[in-house]
C-alpha cells in the first residue's frame, strides 16, 4: 500500500466499512449485524445501504429484510480477472519471443505522458534494459515510448512535446520538434521504430505497436541491446518476429487492455 500523508475521507470510510462486513461466511446480513459490526448509528448505515443498494452495490431482499452484495461487483470481477489474464497470456508469448530471439523483451502501455512497463523479460547474464515492470519513461525517450507517440494524434504529439521538450541525452539525440514529427510520420509508415545511440552511445532499441480491434494503438512491444548485437541483419528478424507477436496480441488480447487506465495493480 502506498504511504500517503492525507487525510481519509470519512464517508467513503464508514462505507468500506459496511462493505467489509459482507464476507464468504456472512454473504447476507441484516442491518442489525452490520450496526454490530461497524458500531455506526442505525440511521447512518441504511443511508449508506440505501445509496449503495441505489448504485448496483448492495441488493435488498424485501422478503427476508436482509441485504447482499449487489451485481456491480461482479462487473468489477469481471475487469479485473480480464487484465490479469490479459498479462498472464501475454507474458506467456512473450517469453517465448524473448527465448527465441535472445534479446530482453518489454511491453508497456501509456500512462498520460509516459509509458509503463507491464511486462520485462531480461537475460540475468546479459544487459540489462533497467525497464523494470511498473517503470514509467517518458513518452518521447526510447523506442518503445517514440513508437507508441507515432500513433497519437498530430495535436496531442505536439502537446506532449510542449510539456516535456526534447532533451539532448547524447551527441545522437533528436532533438528538433519539427524532424521528432517527420520522425513519427515515418514511424507509422513502416509500422516499427529502432533507436540507436539516442538514448545511450553504443545500444540499440526496437519499438512495435500493439493495436486494438478498432486499430488504436493500446501497447507496444520491444526489445534493447548492443550495436553489435543488433547488426542489421539480426534487426531484420527482430523487426519480423516482434510485428508478428504484435499482430498475435492484437487478435488474442489487445482489445482488453486499456491505453488510458491506471494499470499499476502489479
Amino acid at each position: 500500500m502506498r504511504d500517503i500523508k492525507v487525510q481519509s475521507i470519512r464517508v467513503i470510510d464508514r462505507l468500506i466499512s459496511v462493505l467489509n462486513c459482507f464476507s464468504n461466511e456472512y454473504p447476507t446480513l441484516y442491518i442489525e449485524n452490520i450496526v454490530e459490526k461497524t458500531k455506526l448509528p442505525k440511521a447512518t448505515v441504511y443511508r449508506i445501504l440505501w445509496s449503495l443498494e441505489q448504485n448496483g452495490f448492495i441488493q435488498y431482499d424485501d422478503k427476508e429484510n436482509n441485504y447482499s452484495l449487489g451485481h456491480k461487483f461482479l462487473e468489477f470481477g469481471e475487469i479485473v480477472k480480464e487484465n490479469q489474464d490479459v498479462l498472464k497470456e501475454a507474458g506467456a508469448i512473450l517469453s517465448k519471443v524473448h527465448i527465441e530471439l535472445g534479446f530482453p523483451i518489454l511491453m508497456a502501455v501509456r500512462q498520460k505522458e509516459s509509458i509503463q512497463f507491464l511486462l520485462a523479460f531480461e537475460n540475468p547474464d546479459g544487459i540489462q534494459s533497467g525497464s523494470y515492470v511498473g517503470r514509467k519513461r517518458a513518452l518521447n525517450i526510447g523506442a518503445l515510448g517514440i513508437a507508441l507517440m507515432a500513433y497519437l494524434p498530430l495535436e496531442e504529439c505536439k502537446k506532449i512535446l510542449n510539456q516535456l521538450p526534447l532533451e539532448k541525452r547524447t551527441p545522437y539525440t533528436l532533438v528538433d520538434e519539427d524532424q521528432f514529427l517527420e520522425r513519427l510520420d515515418t514511424i507509422r509508415q513502416k509500422g516499427y521504430f529502432v533507436e540507436k545511440d539516442e538514448v545511450n552511445v553504443g545500444f540499440s532499441g526496437i519499438g512495435v505497436p500493439v493495436f486494438n480491434r478498432n486499430q488504436e494503438i493500446i501497447a507496444v512491444i520491444g526489445t534493447f541491446g548492443s550495436n553489435f548485437d543488433m547488426n542489421p541483419k539480426v534487426n531484420k528478424k527482430i523487426i519480423k518476429t516482434l510485428k508478428d507477436t504484435a499482430d498475435q496480441l492484437s487478435k488474442r488480447v489487445g482489445h482488453l487492455i486499456s491505453l488510458q487506465g491506471d494499470l499499476t495493480f502489479f
